[in-house]
C-alpha cells in the first residue's frame, strides 16, 4: 500500500495575527490540501470553527479527535482520513500526563497536551491495519516533552504488538533534531530507561541540514525544524517534502506543512 501523509500545525486563530489571522488563510490551507491530495492529514492547533471552515476542502475525509479539554472547546490534534482509500476501525485519544485517560496536565506542562490516534485499514485489503498518531508536545516544559514522548512510544509499542500493525507518528514536537525527544524517538538515546526505534521520514533526503518547518509567517527557510513524521520499520518513505511555498499569495500557516509518501508492507 502506498499512501501520502501530511502533518500541519494550522496556527490557532489569533486576531492579533492581522493579515495572517485564520480567516485570511483558510483558502491557502485548502490549496495545500488540493495540491498534495494526502490520504491522511494530521493537524495541530485546530479549533472547531477552523475545522468547520475547512469542510469545503475536505469532502470525502472523516475526522477523529477531541479537544484538549476532552470536548470541543479547545485545540485539537485532529486526524483526517480519506474514506475512498482507508476505513476507520478504531480511534481514541489520551492526555500526555500522569492520568492519560482524563483531561489533565503534568510535568510543568503549560497547557493540556494530547495524542490522538486512529486505526485504519485499506479499502482494497480490509485485513490490513495501520495505526496513525498525531500529537503536539508542550512548547514550554522540556520535562513535559520528554515524558510525553515516552508515553506516546509506550502506547505505540503496546498497540502495534497487540494488533501486529505498522504505525505512523506525526506532529509538532516543539523539539529540534538535537533535542532528547527527537533523539529518543529515532533510537539514538534512552529516556527514563525506555527505548524505541522509529525512522524519521526525512532521512530519505540524505541532508545533514534539515528543512525548517517553523517560520512565523516570515517564509524564512533557515528557521527551526520542529515538525516530524516518524515511522515503524515496516513503513518505507519514498518522498519527503517540507512545502515552503505560498498559496494564493499567502503562507497557509506559521509552520510549513510536512508531506511524506509512504510504502507500507
Amino acid at each position: 500500500m502506498d499512501i501520502t501523509v501530511m502533518s500541519m500545525n494550522l496556527r490557532v486563530h489569533v486576531k492579533r495575527d492581522g493579515v495572517n489571522a485564520w480567516p485570511r488563510r483558510v483558502s491557502s490551507v485548502g490549496e495545500v490540501i488540493r495540491e498534495h491530495g494526502p490520504d491522511i492529514i494530521g493537524v495541530q492547533e485546530a479549533l472547531v470553527p477552523m475545522m468547520d471552515d475547512l469542510k469545503i476542502f475536505l469532502a470525502g475525509y472523516e475526522r477523529v479527535g477531541k479537544g484538549r479539554d476532552g470536548k470541543d472547546q479547545d485545540e485539537h490534534c485532529a486526524i483526517y482520513v480519506c474514506s475512498s482509500v482507508l476505513s476507520i476501525k478504531k480511534s481514541g485519544q489520551f492526555w500526555l500526563s500522569e492520568t492519560p485517560s482524563v483531561p489533565s496536565t503534568s510535568w510543568d506542562s503549560a497547557c493540556p497536551r494530547i495524542c490522538t490516534w486512529v486505526l485504519v485499514s485499506e479499502n482494497r485489503v480490509p485485513a490490513s491495519q495501520l495505526l496513525i498518531l498525531n500529537t503536539h508536545l508542550d512548547h514550554m516544559s522540556q520535562s513535559a516533552r520528554e515524558h510525553g514522548a515516552v508515553l506516546i512510544a509506550s502506547f505505540l509499542k503496546s498497540f502495534t504488538q497487540e494488533h501486529q500493525c505498522p504505525a505512523i507518528l506525526m506532529g509538532d514536537l516543539n523539539s529540534t533534531p538535537d533535542n532528547p525527544v527527537v533523539q529518543f524517538l529515532s533510537g539514538q538515546q534512552n529516556l527514563a530507561d525506555n527505548r524505541v526505534k522509529l525512522t524519521d521520514a526525512s532521512v530519505i533526503n540524505h541532508c545533514q541540514t534539515r528543512a525548517a518547518t517553523f517560520h512565523g509567517f516570515s517564509g524564512r527557510t533557515d528557521g527551526e525544524t520542529i515538525d516530524y513524521v516518524f515511522l515503524t520499520p515496516d513503513i518505507h518513505p519514498f518522498r519527503f517534502e517540507v512545502d515552503q511555498r505560498q498559496y494564493l499569495g499567502r503562507y497557509p500557516s506559521d509552520h510549513f506543512p510536512v508531506i511524506v509518501g509512504l510504502g507500507i508492507d
